[in-house]
């Protein structure tokens, strides 16, 4: 990203990405409107507070980084309290004051040795920001701060343009202060960002998203089904990953992709239609955790947004046994998939049993996170989610 800020802030010729994406081969696949971040630490007052403090652009980044950590950390324990006191996990609803120290620690630790979240931070990723960004605005959404929710939402998508399903979800469910917060932040954003490098470098950005659509990547950290039909063929090298180049075209991984994309969107946006759970925190988990899923490439990182969704359907599932025994077990092997990283699995990279190849297994983090997309889909399918009442509406999981 800043190598791309660097070259639009110099005179430069060609398109942005003409240029750094195509004839430079730097993967710089964020929109420019991501860039909007580095306008912002120039501004004068704060390029010279930064200068004050003696941190450089690089530091200041981190240093914000390691704050949206907490941040991410500290909403994890709000949605997981409210889910808790939701779903009354005991009978009388009290949970002593030792007990819930004691559970908010044990999350303090979960969440900083959850793989994506941690990944996420050590890689320099901004998608350590949308993680915590992704946890303050799922716990807007139960508490029913649709506006600010849609606000966040518009914020993500500035940076990563498939969160725009989300914005469709909710047209879909006329979910309309959250529709309204959303569309006003992303086209405020999106007028500054023109504005600030261009309308031609906006319209270029389409070829890149055209590119990635049908190359994806074969990098075993590429949970996406792109990844495993890449892997699958052995399409480019597994386990190195390229830093300026695509696996080739290959038409089968091109239409798989496509297809399970259309497959996987259909289902978190019209399947709903036939429940009465249009626009609960369930139906939204749906579509925000679908966004990373159907996405050609879903970099572990990416799957950091599945904490906070863990932290909501814990205390649900613990009182609401929809795969009846073997609930919990179902969700525990599932947050061992994705919270963990597996070195072991590279070992069946190029290993073969007959035809097929091993390589499926490194896809283990793919696997959970559509284990948890099934919980969710057969909560859906339920009666469980009842606006159970409440004086002060912003104290209620939304439900309807």
């Amino acid at each position: 990203m800043l190598e791309a800020f660097n070259y639009i802030q110099s005179e430069h010729q060609q398109l942005l990405y003409s240029k750094v994406f195509f004839e430079e081969q730097t993967k710089f696949q964020y929109p420019p409107t991501s860039l909007l971040v580095f306008y912002f630490l120039k501004i004068n007052v704060v390029e010279g507070f930064l200068r004050n403090i003696g941190l450089s652009i690089f530091n200041a980044l981190k240093f914000i980084s390691w704050n949206f950590i907490i941040l991410t950390i500290f909403f994890v324990i709000q949605i997981f309290n409210l889910s808790l006191k939701k779903h009354k996990w005991k009978e009388n609803g009290a949970i002593p004051r030792f007990e819930r120290i004691a559970i908010n620690f044990f999350l303090v630790c979960l969440s900083l040795s959850f793989y994506p979240v941690v990944k996420a931070y050590t890689l320099g990723q901004i998608q350590c920001w949308l993680n915590a960004l992704f946890a303050v605005l799922f716990w807007c959404w139960m508490t029913d701060r649709k506006k600010i929710a849609g606000i966040l939402g518009g914020i993500m998508c500035l940076i990563k343009p498939q969160y725009a399903l989300i914005l469709i979800w909710g047209i879909l469910r006329k979910q309309w202060s959250f529709t309204l917060g959303f569309i006003a932040t992303s086209l405020l954003g999106l007028i500054v960002s023109i504005s600030l490098i261009g309308f031609a470098d906006h319209v270029n950005y389409l070829s890149v998203l055209s590119f990635i659509s049908k190359h994806g990547e074969t990098f075993f950290t590429n949970q996406s089904i792109n990844g495993v039909l890449n892997r699958l063929l052995f399409n480019d090298p597994i386990l190195n990953f390229n830093h300026n180049s695509f696996p080739p075209y290959n038409p089968w991984v091109y239409l798989g992709t496509i297809l399970s994309s259309i497959a996987l969107i259909s289902a978190a946006l019209f399947l709903p239609m036939l429940t009465s759970e249009k626009g609960s925190i369930t139906d939204f988990s749906i579509i925000a955790l679908t966004s990373t899923i159907a996405s050609p490439i879903a970099w572990e990182h990416h799957y950091g947004i599945l904490l906070p969704i863990y932290a909501f359907l814990l205390p649900y599932l613990l009182t609401k046994k929809v795969l009846g025994k073997f609930t919990i077990y179902f969700l525990a092997i599932s947050y061992f998939l994705t919270s963990n990283y597996f070195a072991i699995a590279k070992d069946l990279a190029y290993k073969k049993i007959a035809f097929l190849p091993l390589n499926i297994f490194l896809s283990y983090l793919l696997a959970g996170g559509l284990m948890v997309l099934v919980c969710l889909y057969i909560l859906r399918g339920t009666k469980y989610e009842i606006n159970e009442g409440n004086d002060n509406p912003q104290n209620n999981v939304a439900i309807e």
